[in-house]
C-alpha cells in the first residue's frame, strides 16, 4: 500500500504529464483533473516539505508559460512558527513564495487569542531570531481587547504571576513533571473546576508521559493528544 509521500509524488507526475493515462494525451491530464478549479488556499505554508512544495506548484501551474492554465494561490504561513522542522518541513519555501508566484505580502500581526503579557513575551523571544520575515512588524493584541488587563483574568486573580509568563528551573524531567503538577494545582485552586482549560506542551513524548503519570496519580483528568 503506497504511503502519503508516494501518493504525492505520483500526483505531481500526473499533473505534469509525466505519467501516461489511457485515453489522454500528457498535456490534457492536468486540464481534465483541474477542470472547474480556479483558486488554491494553502494554510500553514511554513510547514510544507519538498514533495508538498512540488504538489502545490504543480496544482498552481507555477512553471507554466500560459497564464490561462495557472490557478490563483493564497498561502497563509508564519516563519516564526517553523521551529522543529518536522517531516522535513522547510521554512525556505515560504521565503520563496513571493518570487515563485510574483505574490503580494500582507502581514497579519493582530493576535486574537493571547493576553498582552504573553504577546510581549513572545515578541521578546522571536525578536532575536535570525533572518526573520516580519522584522519591523511586531505582533500586537487585537484592537477589540486593547482595554483588557494586560495579564488577562489572571492579572487580578493570580498574586504570583499576575498573568506573566512564569519560568521555573528544574534539574530533570521527573522533577519537571512534579513542578507542572504543583503549578496546575495552584492555578486550579484560584478558579476550581476548569481542568479542561489547562494544556501541557512538550517537544518530547518522554517528558509528557512523566507529566501524565503524575497527573493521573493525583486523580487529575487527562486527555492525551500526542502529535504523530
Amino acid at each position: 500500500e503506497p504511503d502519503l509521500t508516494s501518493l504525492i509524488r505520483d500526483a505531481v507526475a500526473l499533473l505534469r504529464g509525466q505519467t501516461l493515462h489511457p485515453g489522454l494525451e500528457a498535456d490534457d491530464v492536468r486540464d481534465r483533473l483541474l477542470s472547474g478549479f480556479h483558486h488554491i488556499l494553502v494554510d500553514e505554508y511554513q510547514d510544507i516539505d519538498a514533495d508538498q512544495y512540488d504538489l502545490i506548484g504543480a496544482l498552481a501551474g507555477r512553471t507554466l508559460d500560459d497564464p490561462d492554465q495557472k490557478l490563483s494561490i493564497l498561502a497563509v504561513g508564519d516563519d516564526d512558527q517553523s521551529i522543529y522542522g518536522f517531516r522535513g518541513a522547510n521554512v525556505e519555501f515560504i521565503r520563496r513564495f513571493r518570487e515563485d508566484y510574483d505574490a503580494e505580502f500582507h502581514h497579519l500581526v493582530e493576535n486574537h487569542r493571547s493576553t498582552r503579557r504573553i504577546i510581549d513575551a513572545a515578541n521578546a523571544v522571536i525578536a532575536v531570531n535570525l533572518d526573520r520575515m516580519k522584522t519591523g512588524h511586531p505582533i500586537r493584541i487585537d484592537r477589540h481587547r486593547r482595554a483588557h488587563p494586560v495579564g488577562g483574568p489572571l492579572e487580578s486573580l493570580d498574586p504570583v504571576t499576575r498573568g506573566r509568563v512564569h519560568v521555573v528551573a528544574v534539574p530533570d524531567a521527573s522533577r519537571q513533571a512534579l513542578a507542572a503538577l504543583a503549578e496546575l494545582k495552584r492555578l486550579h485552586a484560584l478558579r476550581p473546576g476548569l481542568w479542561e482549560r489547562f494544556a501541557v506542551l512538550s517537544s518530547q513524548h518522554h517528558a509528557l508521559a512523566l507529566v501524565r503519570a503524575a497527573l493521573e496519580q493525583a486523580g487529575i483528568p487527562v486527555r492525551w493528544r500526542a502529535a504523530n
